[in-house]
């Protein structure tokens, strides 16, 4: 994902004909249109070396189907098909519904980013990727295995986020900001170390940390470590002096090798106890409260 791979990502997103951009077709003679496919309908999808197609069908109507590349003569024309990508059909089992620009445009709430778990390679461009989806995410779930996540760069280029859901090697999160979109302030600087158990156990001591009243659940994976070991006895000793304090954190989940299994009593004593989190109440339970 480097800078140069965003950048022609952000030119197809941004293009008011963005199928041909991604396909390099040439601008059709006729806009774009939405269009349903009638059933049984001859499609030539895929090409080989020698430009031949396969040809399918399918047994129902396919509705929503954008036609691309149109020049308002040809027999055959390119489309983009649900679960197959670019096909050509017939223009005869075309039922046009409406044409491009009569689309509304809806602003992208929901996102999941995901690396290539083995070689996440140059990531230099992840920042310009959350900038092109723009700031309309309110959930967002991003997984960068093997990759360096800032959690302040996703919120500076989210400010309307609610949740956020960072899956790491060892540590998953969550993170909820709807106490900060409710009186619309500015999302807080948070100090989140994915990598330091200690310095996350450390950080989350603090009752007026923005990182204790932000992270809403936590997994910490150690099970890979198949032997009793002095840094993880130590990783569980702090877990365990957090809980005493944190009273934000709704859930809290450990996974670590049975030889630490001593442990479980002094865990479970938190299973179910109260926290200072306040729950969002439905319509129907505050009008009871009149």
């Amino acid at each position: 994902m480097t800078i140069h791979d965003i950048e022609a990502f952000h030119a197809i997103l941004t293009s008011e004909h963005p199928e041909e951009e991604l396909f390099r077709l040439p601008r059709g003679l006729v806009d774009e249109q939405d269009a349903i496919l009638t059933p049984n309908a001859p499609i030539r999808w895929g090409s080989d070396d020698d430009n031949q197609s396969q040809l399918l069908t399918t047994s129902s109507s396919t509705p929503y189907v954008p036609t691309i590349n149109d020049d308002g003569a040809s027999e055959w024309l390119n489309m983009l098909l649900p679960g197959y990508g670019r096909c050509q059909v017939q223009r005869s089992d075309l039922t046009y519904t409406r044409h491009r620009s009569q689309r509304r445009a809806n602003p992208i709430d929901s996102l999941e980013i995901e690396f290539d778990r083995i070689n996440s390679g140059d990531t230099s461009g992840q920042p310009m990727l959350l900038e092109s989806i723009g700031e309309s995410v309110q959930v967002l779930t991003f997984n960068p295995t093997k990759v360096v996540a800032d959690v302040n760069m996703i919120l500076e280029r989210y400010p309307n986020l609610q949740t956020l859901f960072l899956k790491k090697r060892d540590v998953t999160a969550t993170f909820n900001f709807t106490e900060y979109q409710t009186v619309k302030a500015t999302l807080p600087a948070i100090k989140f170390y994915s990598e330091d158990i200690s310095a996350l156990a450390n950080e989350l001591c603090d009752p007026d940390g923005t990182l204790t009243k932000c992270l809403q659940r936590l997994e910490i994976r150690h099970d890979r470590i198949l032997s009793h070991n002095e840094l993880l006895q130590s990783y569980l000793m702090e877990l365990l002096s957090m809980l005493e304090t944190n009273q934000h954190l709704e859930y809290l989940r450990v996974l670590m090798h049975l030889c630490f299994g001593e442990h479980i009593d002094a865990f479970r004593k938190y299973h179910h106890q109260p926290i200072s989190r306040s729950v969002k109440l439905p319509t129907v339970c505050k009008v009871a409260f009149f």
